[in-house]
């Protein structure tokens, strides 16, 4: 199908599609908010409270902290959405006697009734109010020296967010499970990351020595400051709706815009003299590289690497890409896009997709900026922009995508490799982190559709313009506005 031969008429098809498509999209967004998922953009700001001692019971739960601590507040959208307490202290969990049997097991000692452990901070699910009266509980005080309490937080923030069932859609965190609650978590010296949902049935889950599970039903029917927050969100329908709506009108609007750009553009071709060797010998690099990036992903999920060894991966995969591409004959230059053709109408608009894409995810436009120093948004843009935007886009576009459409056809490649790049990210999710199990079918069929779409749509750009720049001005976005604006 040739797009470019009545420009016009495919112009005005894809407006009213747009149109439509759109008008459905509001209404179904009227009618089901929570199509939208849950958005859990968790952050710490450069507040913290000391306090000398503090005690909280809950049902099943008793924290103590006999020598003092901090209390870090924890926002979403503006709003207290947690709280994470840092310092050494005490945290005792019962059970209903039902469970006793369990939790002797799990503990090692016949005939326990409570599971006892010393805990260095822990995050709770708590709302403003209930934040304020744990202040006021503890007679904390504004702590000047938040920047040693900070890290601290942050350390808890990041466990809490390995969570299989959160799912970055546009640069957003989302979680999409019907009624799934957000959950206590404690950092605990025996039994590691100890997750506790206390909710209409009680689930204690330890990560040390071995993953396990205590569930019983509550007896009491009311809730406490470790009970969880639930959240109503469709299972299935709703985030699909939601995102291929706006996916879709994402996609229209680069159709649109790039109309006059598919004829010329710049293919992957073999340099003078050299033949074309077999496609079996890129499928099998694909193979090994893709494999060698869930593996490191896999290591970031369980805590052996820092997230920063994915984009290190990225950066030596691309040199090996590079020498390959150089030891088969193909320009290197035009199979990664890195080409200047339309160099400021790509870049525009990358950028219109970047800053809708993330205007989109957030599902409300930015309210203000966050509290951070110039140079700390300097490097950011430098990291955002750079590594994470640039990287990534000769990673997964220039390399992934134009080699699927060589061989696979300009359409099933781009679609192909979006999905194979989804996989990328989603797979690592099945080693969950203490107490967040994989949720089916919602996380695993939702996540992976959405994470396809967001691909689908950087990729179709890519597809469009054969050039990496776009794509890296899209990721960069994606990366750098949520880190320095507030929804």
């Amino acid at each position: 199908m040739d797009l470019t031969r009545h420009p016009l008429r495919y112009v005005l098809i894809a407006l009213a599609l747009v149109v439509v498509v759109g008008t459905f999209g509001v209404l179904f967004f009227l009618a089901e908010p929570g199509s939208v998922g849950d958005l859990r953009e968790d952050y710490v700001t450069r507040e913290a409270y000391t306090f000398r001692s503090l005690e909280l019971d809950g049902l099943y739960v008793r924290l103590v902290y006999e020598n003092g601590g901090a209390i870090v507040p924890v926002y979403s959208s503006g709003q207290v959405t947690g709280a994470v307490l840092t310092g050494s202290g005490t945290v005792i969990f019962n059970v209903a006697p039902s469970a006793a049997d369990e939790l002797a097991e799990l503990v090692g000692t016949p005939g326990a009734t409570t599971l006892t452990d010393r805990v260095d901070g822990c995050y709770l699910p708590v709302t403003y109010q209930e934040l304020e009266a744990i202040k006021d509980l503890a007679s904390a005080e504004v702590s000047h020296a938040y920047s040693i309490h900070l890290p601290e937080a942050k350390a808890v923030l990041r466990d809490v967010k390995r969570d299989p069932n959160l799912v970055m859609v546009f640069g957003q965190t989302r979680r999409f499970t019907e009624g799934a609650p957000v959950s206590a978590y404690f950092r605990t010296e025996r039994f590691g990351g100890v997750t506790f949902i206390e909710g209409p049935t009680v689930t204690l889950t330890v990560s040390r020595p071995e993953r396990v599970q205590v569930t019983f039903a509550n007896e009491f029917p009311f809730r406490s400051v470790f009970s969880p927050k639930g959240l109503e969100t469709p299972v299935l329908s709703g985030p699909l709706i939601a995102f291929g709506v706006v996916s879709f009108l994402l996609v229209a609007l680069t159709y649109v815009l790039t109309i006059d750009l598919l004829h010329p553009r710049p293919q992957p071709r073999h340099l003078r003299g050299r033949s074309p060797h077999p496609a079996s010998w890129d499928w099998t690099l694909i193979g090994l590289v893709l494999l060698g990036d869930i593996l490191v992903r896999l290591m970031v999920n369980a805590a052996r690497l820092a997230s920063e060894a994915v984009v290190i991966y990225h950066v030596a995969a691309l040199v090996l890409v590079v020498y390959w591409l150089e030891y088969v004959g193909m320009d290197v230059p035009t199979y990664l896009g890195l080409t200047r053709r339309n160099l400021a109408r790509v870049l525009f608009v990358g950028a219109s997709l970047g800053l809708l894409a993330t205007v989109g995810g957030a599902v409300s436009f930015p309210s203000g900026f966050r509290s951070v120093r110039v140079i700390a948004v300097l490097g950011q843009a430098v990291w955002s922009f750079g590594f994470i935007g640039l990287v990534r886009a000769l990673y997964y576009h220039g390399f992934v995508q134009t080699t699927f459409e060589r061989h696979l056809g300009r359409w099933v490649g781009w679609l192909g490799s979006a999905f194979v790049m989804a996989l990328v990210y989603f797979l690592p999710g099945f080693i969950p982190a203490p107490g967040n199990p994989v949720t089916w079918p919602t996380s695993v069929v939702g996540g992976l559709v959405t994470l396809l779409l967001t691909f689908a749509v950087i990729g179709f750009l890519f597809h469009r313009t054969r050039s990496a720049w776009g794509s890296a001005a899209v990721l960069g976005l994606l990366d750098f506005l949520p880190r320095v604006l507030t929804f």
